[in-house]
């Protein structure tokens, strides 16, 4: 097999004509969750740590504290804003946000055998 001209590599071509493709195709956006607070006339991410995972107790805390203080809520699934109209709803939202942040958190933790 010959190469094709100005690539090191089939791997390399590769790995180019993947990354065009994906570049030039429209794709829908991945799957997304997040919890947001309306403030400064924008929604903003409540911040949470990458690093460590959550108990739905800690975020359901952080939610009732920011919805204490008449914070608007709401939740950004895939881009679609879901607002948190009341406190009944708080504990299913801490719920679904705990679940999607460890899952992002575990995949990200990458551990390296010797």
């Amino acid at each position: 097999m010959s190469l094709i001209r100005g690539f090191k590599s089939h791997r390399e071509y590769s790995f180019l004509a993947a990354r065009v493709l994906v570049e030039r195709c429209a794709l829908p956006p991945s799957p997304a969750m997040r919890l947001l607070v309306f403030e400064h006339g924008r929604h903003s991410p409540v911040p949470l740590s990458s690093s460590r995972t959550y108990n739905v107790s800690e975020v359901d805390a952080i939610m009732a504290k920011l919805f204490e203080e008449r914070r608007l809520l709401s939740l950004d699934f895939s881009e679609e804003y879901v607002p948190i109209c009341a406190t009944e709803e708080i504990r299913i939202v801490a719920s679904l946000v705990t679940a999607y942040h460890n899952s992002l958190v575990r995949s990200n933790i990458q551990v390296t055998r010797i």
